[in-house]
């Protein structure tokens, strides 16, 4: 949910009917307007996940990108580095040593992130 009063912004994730839950203040810069038009996006195979990954990613130009593996309970568990492969559209990681279970994939490129939740079995 979203809404402005005068100058100032609010954003919110919503509520119930005795308060209000995450709402943030804020006040819109006007100098500058930004507009994405790259779609950017990846996709993992196989899904499930058994000894290797493959990351396939399209609309992204990167000179480095870190790739992080991370458990439900957020803990980066693994890391992987990609330097100067700014045509590359895909990677492939041996996940061979993780355990089973619920995983996230975490893509991180000049400030952007990208997160996709997989299943290793």
């Amino acid at each position: 949910m979203g809404f402005s009063i005068n100058n100032k912004g609010y954003l919110g994730t919503g509520y119930d009917p005795t308060h209000v839950k995450d709402f943030w203040e804020y006040t819109p810069d006007m100098t500058a307007i930004y507009e994405s038009t790259v779609d950017i996006k990846f996709i993992l195979y196989p899904i499930p996940v058994y000894d290797f990954m493959t990351i396939s990613y399209k609309n992204l130009e990167i000179e480095r990108l870190t790739i992080e593996i991370i458990n439900t309970l957020g803990k980066t568990i693994d890391k992987y580095e990609v330097k100067g492969s700014t045509h590359a559209e895909s990677i492939t990681i041996n996940l061979s040593k993780l355990q089973n279970g619920l995983y996230i994939v975490r893509l991180l490129s000049d400030g952007l992130i990208l997160n996709q939740k997989f299943i290793k079995q």
